[in-house]
């Protein structure tokens, strides 16, 4: 089976779908499916960007998340995945 492009991203940087899994903690099974349907769940696309130092974004593994650059259609911007904002506050 060929490995979808994305996912082939993930296993060179860790080495193995065990190693995938144990680090996130999850099972084998479910990091092979992942590479099946080429589709990382985004609740770990945060923690795989803090295992590889950066070295993976989340736009690297789920481009369909990254937000459009309107100034520079070109570049795909970091997706920040625990921003929040509080009611109240305005931009600044």
């Amino acid at each position: 089976m060929k490995q979808p492009r994305n996912f082939n991203k993930l296993l060179l940087e860790f080495g193995t779908a065990k190693a995938v899994a144990i680090d996130l903690n999850v099972s084998v099974q479910s990091v092979y499916m992942w590479a099946k349907m080429d589709r990382v769940p985004t609740r770990y696309l945060k923690r795989i960007e803090e295992l590889t130092e950066g070295r993976i974004k989340p736009e690297d593994l789920r481009p369909e998340l990254a937000l459009p650059n309107f100034n520079n259609p070109g570049v795909i911007p970091t997706i920040r995945m625990n921003a929040s904002f509080d009611e109240g506050e305005e931009d600044q």
